[in-house]
């Protein structure tokens, strides 16, 4: 870009040089084209959101329910027992709510937690599902 301006290139772009040789519709275009709200939008495209889903049944202790928790998703006993405790009262629980690369990864980790060595009764992991946010 031809600049007859001896000043730097922060003051004429930013407009602190005044002089009529520098005030060119090129600096005025890359300005447009930098603060543009159309710009921003496209840029700034969030992606959906989803929930890991716990469904509860009767082979699975609280026991086992928090420390899967705890150790898959890092949550602390109290959130952990929240949990258990919704998915005990109402058959299914949301443990985590983020992208759906993140959910999937974290839904099988579930399903490869393995079963509860706790009271034994169990034949296998817990039932989860991932379901988009609404």
């Amino acid at each position: 870009m031809y600049r007859s301006c001896s000043r730097s290139t922060f003051d004429w772009f930013f407009g602190v040089c005044e002089k009529e040789e520098c005030l060119t519709d090129t600096r005025l275009s890359l300005l447009h084209l930098m603060y543009s709200p159309h710009t921003h939008q496209s840029r700034s495209k969030r992606q959906s959101r989803y929930h890991v889903a716990l469904w509860g049944d009767n082979d699975h202790s609280f026991d086992h329910e928090i420390l899967m928790m705890k150790e898959l998703f890092y949550h602390r006993v109290n959130k952990g027992l929240q949990i258990a405790k919704r998915v005990h009262r109402r058959g299914r629980g949301i443990v985590l709510a983020t992208t759906r690369e993140h959910i999937e990864w974290k839904r099988d980790r579930i399903h490869a937690y393995g079963k509860d060595v706790i009271i034994g009764l169990s034949r296998g992991s817990m039932l989860s599902s991932m379901e988009p946010e609404c």
